[in-house]
């Protein structure tokens, strides 16, 4: 989830929020996409888990401080960030 060339590295962030509805998740990833894109931050994957009460996002940024920075802008505080994660979503055939 790298980008090859550069000091990119992958972010977990999670909010901890109550009562999660699909409606106020949509808004947040919107403008979370956003202000993202404004600060050369990707925001790569978001899950939600309504029973934790918990969303948790995955960026690529240059450093913790611009992922924290997006997170503030769009209005979110973040509850836990850890850096360095990496992910393998699906399986690849052999």
């Amino acid at each position: 989830m790298n980008d090859s060339g550069s000091a990119r590295q992958c972010f977990l962030v999670e909010w901890y929020q109550p009562d999660l509805v699909d409606s106020a998740v949509d808004t947040v990833i919107d403008r979370l996409s956003r202000v993202a894109a404004a600060a050369r931050v990707n925001l790569l994957l978001t899950l939600i888990s309504p029973s934790d009460e918990t969303l948790f996002g995955v960026f690529a940024a240059d450093s913790v401080d611009a992922v924290v920075a997006v997170c503030r802008q769009a209005g979110w505080h973040v509850d836990r960030i850890t850096a360095g994660v990496r992910a393998r979503i699906g399986a690849t055939g052999t």
